[in-house]
């Protein structure tokens, strides 16, 4: 009989990395300095609209300043160039976040790292199903609501769910997968508090370093 699937809930790794930046923003604050992390948005893509937000809202409970700047979709490269370079020479910048949709690249040598053997596929490649099918962990961020399909699942693989879409839905097809998951993030509440959380720690960390 297969053991229950685990849910990875990232507001609990979250809340452990936040509550960490509570005294450290705290000892930057009584020496006049807030840590304050600017964030670039180019056009309106709902997930980097939602991701934003949650960020923000975080900033805020943290005691962290958050500056948005909100670029045209048409912004050619050298005004975004320039935008990041007026931030850059901004002495009350710490960090600064560009809402890249790429995830697959930086995941996979991050989990080369650490001696896995990645393969990585796209919404396009053939056979994906048969391929998904050989991975003991399954990362998804194809951009598409519930494209990962619970039959291209091995059983016991470790399912993290990269994705956010409308209506709080990731790329993964949470129900199916859990049935043959031994682990699996959800959405909301699995990556996405996370990644906050790591990217207002390094903003803290620059912070620090002033």
């Amino acid at each position: 009989m297969r053991s229950a699937t685990m849910i990875l809930d990232g507001n609990l790794v979250a809340n452990e990395i936040k509550q960490n930046l509570v005294e450290r923003v705290s000892r930057l604050s009584a020496k006049g300095i807030t840590p304050c992390l600017a964030t670039i948005l180019v056009g309106n893509d709902p997930a980097s609209e939602t991701y934003v937000r949650m960020k923000g809202n975080a900033c805020r409970r943290l005691g962290i300043d958050s500056r948005r700047i909100e670029l045209d979709k048409n912004t050619s490269t050298e005004q975004l160039i320039q935008a990041i370079q007026e931030l850059n020479q901004d002495i009350q910048i710490h960090g600064i976040l560009l809402r890249s949709p790429i995830l697959g690249k930086p995941v996979s040598l991050m989990l080369l790292n650490r001696n896995a053997t990645v393969t990585i596929c796209h919404s396009k490649t053939r056979d994906l199903g048969q391929i998904v099918g050989l991975g003991d962990i399954v990362v998804a961020a194809v951009g598409k609501p519930k494209f990962i399909q619970g039959q291209w699942i091995k059983t016991g693989a470790v399912i993290l769910d990269a994705g956010y879409n409308e209506g709080n839905i990731g790329d993964v097809d949470y129900e199916a997968c859990y049935q043959v998951a031994s682990a699996i993030t959800p959405v909301p509440a699995g990556v996405g508090p996370v990644t906050i959380a790591t990217l207002l720690k390094h903003t803290v960390y620059a912070a620090e370093q002033v």
